[in-house]
């Protein structure tokens, strides 16, 4: 007579093969848990990560868990795979793995590939187990910069910005070739970036002050967008030059939301969240145009506590992509900071020291800013250039940590610009 656990599977292979099934004979699963972190950033619920399992040759995932599903996990994944055996006559299921077999863990974060993570081989079925995964090596962007001399900019030059990331290997865009780079990238989903260096949005992208408009659907379709001085959307640019006047209804329209509805011309330094030091901000400013605290991953609040840097995410589960605000007020930000905002979550190298620019040499530019925080020994610096501040001349040219920038300081400056 036959007992225990092959007796039943003999019953069943029987069955099945009665029945003309080849599927296998289901076992225990195997359910693995732990945290996740992407590219150095700590994944929780709320980021709607999915960790997919598979096998080779197996058509269909053996295992999925979508972060959040399980309130109960926290910020933990808890990952089912489902396993069999096989009978004489039965083949392997198309969604369930071997004993013996590797499986290939993976993270997807809502559109690209799915980024490998960890291998784990199936010892034995009922295994629970404990691994922590984590993905490194960054993104393959496609990166752009806008710039078009037949189109208007409002509160800032794009000529910097537009020389420094075509440096740094940007391919730069007139309006035209946004509008072809854009319908592109919202049919092939591939990851992407395009960083605005004039701040009135050309009419090929904007056609309408609608969600229909080419710039909403790239941003829907898991596209980038990093957008600094003017209020985004406010003014739609023309061919010649000219401008209409969409004012704050331009945001509300096209990016489902008021970009600037907090206290106008406070002018009091924004101070960097978590998440603003996290995306790699490093050079502040003073607020001009903040808006309120929404649904927005908040990079950098001013004084009153109001968003003057954000990320809006339009993808489920998007942690590294969407419409990116910063540098609130005319001018232009710190190069650097902007493409560490471009290539989350890519991290870049750290800020050359005396860099004030972010273009990565030390030159008189560089100079002009050093000689406005220029204050002597046991002296916090007095800036009076619009727009900087005690924190910005600190991190820039402080080499030394002594909260002052003094002659020692002047020193390491000199050696940097000789250097570049």
């Amino acid at each position: 007579m036959m007992k225990g656990k092959s007796a039943v599977h003999t019953i069943l292979a029987v069955n099945l093969v009665a029945c003309g099934a080849l599927a296998g004979i289901p076992e225990p699963s195997v359910v693995l848990h732990g945290t996740l972190t992407v590219d150095g950033q700590a994944i929780t619920s709320a980021d709607g990560v999915t960790v997919v399992a598979r096998v080779d040759g197996v058509p269909e995932p053996v295992g999925t868990y979508h972060m959040g599903d399980n309130p109960a996990a926290q910020n933990n994944y808890v990952l089912r795979i489902r396993i069999e055996s096989l009978a004489d006559g039965s083949s392997q299921s198309d969604d369930a793995a071997l004993v013996g077999q590797m499986v290939h863990l993976t993270l997807y974060q809502g559109i690209g590939p799915e980024r490998p993570a960890a291998d784990y081989e199936i010892t034995a079925s009922g295994v629970v187990a404990n691994l922590d995964l984590s993905v490194s090596g960054g993104i393959t962007w496609h990166r752009a910069a806008y710039y078009d001399v037949r189109y208007p900019s409002v509160w800032t030059s794009g000529t910097e910005m537009r020389d420094l990331l075509a440096n740094q290997g940007y391919e730069v865009l007139d309006a035209d070739a946004l509008k072809l780079w854009m319908d592109a990238r919202i049919a092939d989903s591939e990851p992407s970036v395009v960083v605005f260096t004039q701040d009135a949005a050309p009419d090929t992208v904007t056609e309408t002050m609608s969600p229909g408009c080419t710039l909403r659907q790239y941003l829907d379709a898991g596209g980038k967008i990093v957008w600094y001085a003017d209020i985004p959307l406010y003014y739609q640019g023309h061919a010649d030059g000219t401008t209409t006047a969409w004012d704050v209804q331009g945001s509300i329209e096209v990016l489902g939301f008021h970009a600037a509805d907090g206290p106008w011309d406070s002018q009091t330094e924004v101070s960097f969240t978590s998440d603003g030091v996290d995306w790699g901000l490093r050079r502040n400013w003073r607020s001009l145009r903040p808006t309120e605290v929404g649904s927005q991953r908040v990079l950098a609040r001013d004084g009153d506590n109001y968003a003057a840097a954000w990320v809006m995410h339009y993808v489920e589960g998007d942690t590294y992509r969407g419409f990116v605000r910063l540098y609130d007020r005319g001018g232009r930000p710190n190069g650097h900071d902007v493409r560490q905002l471009a290539a989350f979550a890519n991290q870049l190298p750290p800020p050359l020291d005396h860099d004030w620019d972010g273009d990565e040499d030390v030159d008189l530019t560089d100079f002009v800013r050093f000689n406005h925080c220029f204050d002597g020994p046991d002296t916090p610096p007095t800036p009076v250039w619009g727009g900087i501040t005690v924190q910005n001349c600190l991190a820039a040219f402080d080499s030394d940590d002594d909260a002052d920038v003094d002659l020692a300081d002047f020193t390491s400056f000199q050696t940097a610009l000789a250097g570049s």
